[in-house]
């Protein structure tokens, strides 16, 4: 199962279901075909709030990067 770490720390924010992954990837820009960091602020989870990404984990997104107000997130599967 696919999981989402803050890319700085290492810190779980949590597990993905391969759909949300497939949204997340397919929202979001990659440098190239390895990359698995993304830049994640308020206007990006908007971005993806209207590609129609699941809304729980933009939820989950929202409350990560509260504290900074952005957050630089990566995944494995």
């Amino acid at each position: 199962m696919p999981h989402l770490y803050r890319a700085t720390t290492g810190q779980s924010i949590c597990a993905l279901s391969d759909v949300q992954l497939q949204q997340l990837k397919g929202a979001l820009v990659e440098e190239s075909a390895e990359d698995t960091e993304y830049f994640l602020d308020e206007d990006t989870l908007e971005y993806m709030a209207e590609q129609g990404v699941d809304p729980s984990l933009i939820q989950l997104l929202q409350a990560a990067i509260a504290e900074d107000g952005s957050l630089d997130v990566t995944w494995d599967a």
